[in-house]
């Protein structure tokens, strides 16, 4: 096997690489690279995710190596694992080689301590169960125990054993998703025991939010149509709600629109899941919507972004009348999410509508008065009327940009004589 392998990695990580094997080597531990790194690497692909095991108490090893790399340590005891933060922001995880078991399907499982080949063991795929030894000793020398470099060269997703589905039915995304990002194919009994766990209704254990963490990753892929395509193929959309639909044809219309409309605007990558959630979620039945959020650990933020995807439709049409005013736009986009504002920019080409929502979005939704209720009420307005004068003032500001807090007082005057 190639030894040079490892010389593939960035510069600065195969330093860092280098130096946590030497300290391997003296505090008498065995300790690997592994996971998906591992598969990268092999596939020549950007990874820059250090995930290392260690044969024995990885926390006990990782304090060892947070003391040469002088950088802090977060400790999690409850799993065996511990996170080193470099100053760049990177982090490097470690955690114990352990042995999975599943109490019933789907359930979390019950852990204890164990050997590479067991941690490898309780992996996803064959492609994702291999390691790369990093003591000075045994440098780069390839732990692969389950084919997965055999795998990687046939282009094949292949389970490990033939309950994994059963055990944790999240890998069925997780297959989609790796399936579709390399171009590899499902091997076929591992497609049987895929469609073999969907057609199954009952007896699940996996909370709707896993499956939801899961989703997730593939609405971040490049190529998340053919991820979805391929979901929808399988009819695996149905892990995340019995009634939801997958219709792909409003996505295509914003993936196309959405890089774009990042880069003007500096969205974070925060933002591409959402907005294609969103373009999923328009077009489903208000309960189906309301049934899909319920179980998730979303905030009311984004309840409430997700909840109005059904609405664009009904936002671009009044955005779309050529009476409306600026301030008029304001009164439709306010009430608004400020995803959903950047899911209509994705969602149409209509000039017009698109320089409304810019202004919008980089002016007017900052808008506010120097005057209050009680300056409008020291001027003889009284009740609701204080509200409304504030309102017609502050769509007054917009339109016609009143400058002071003097123009602003003579405005509401104006209203009240």
């Amino acid at each position: 096997m190639n030894s040079n392998i490892l010389k593939q990695l960035p510069q600065n990580s195969y330093t860092l690489v280098r130096r946590i094997g030497e300290a391997a080597d003296a505090q008498g531990v065995s300790v690997y690279l592994a996971g998906g790194v591992v598969r990268d690497l092999f596939l020549k692909r950007d990874n820059l995710d250090l995930d290392f095991v260690v044969e024995g108490d990885a926390i006990a090893f990782a304090r060892k190596a947070a003391g040469i790399l002088k950088a802090p340590i977060k400790v999690y005891k409850d799993f065996g694992t511990a996170t080193i933060v470099l100053t760049d922001g990177r982090a490097l995880d470690f955690a114990t080689a352990r042995e999975e078991t599943y109490a019933a399907p789907g359930r979390l499982p019950e852990v204890r301590r164990g050997s590479i080949h067991e941690d490898l063991f309780r992996r996803d795929f064959t492609v994702n169960a291999m390691g790369l030894w990093i003591n000075q000793s045994r440098w780069a020398q390839v732990v692969d125990p389950f084919g997965g470099l055999k795998d990687l060269r046939a282009k094949t997703i292949r389970v490990l054993h033939e309950t994994s589905f059963e055990d944790d039915a999240t890998r069925i995304l997780r297959a989609i998703r790796f399936e579709q990002r390399f171009g590899f194919r499902i091997e076929p009994q591992t497609l049987k025991l895929l469609k073999r766990r969907l057609a199954r209704r009952s007896g699940d254990h996996v909370s709707a939010q896993r499956f939801f963490n899961e989703f997730k990753k593939i609405l971040m892929e490049e190529k998340v149509l053919p991820a979805l395509k391929r979901m929808k193929q399988l009819r695996a959309e149905k892990l995340l709600h019995p009634d939801f639909v997958l219709n792909l044809k409003v996505l295509k219309t914003v993936q196309s629109r959405f890089d774009s409309v990042k880069k003007k605007y500096d969205l974070s990558n925060d933002h591409r899941w959402k907005v294609f959630l969103m373009a999923l979620l328009e077009g489903q039945r208000e309960e189906t919507i309301a049934a899909f959020l319920k179980p998730l650990s979303l905030t009311a933020h984004d309840c409430k972004s997700f909840a109005q995807a059904n609405s664009a439709i009904d936002f671009l049409s009044k955005l779309c009348k050529n009476s409306l005013s600026p301030s008029g736009v304001y009164g439709v986009l306010k009430p608004l999410a400020p995803e959903q504002c950047i899911y209509l920019l994705c969602r149409t080409s209509r000039a017009q509508v698109l320089r409304r929502l810019d202004r919008f979005l980089k002016k007017d939704q900052f808008v506010t008065l120097a005057i209050d209720g009680n300056d409008v009420r020291a001027l003889g307005a009284t009740g609701a009327k204080i509200g409304e004068v504030l309102k017609k003032t502050l769509d007054c500001k917009i339109d016609t940009g009143l400058k002071s807090k003097q123009q602003e007082f003579n405005f509401v005057r104006g209203l009240l004589s």
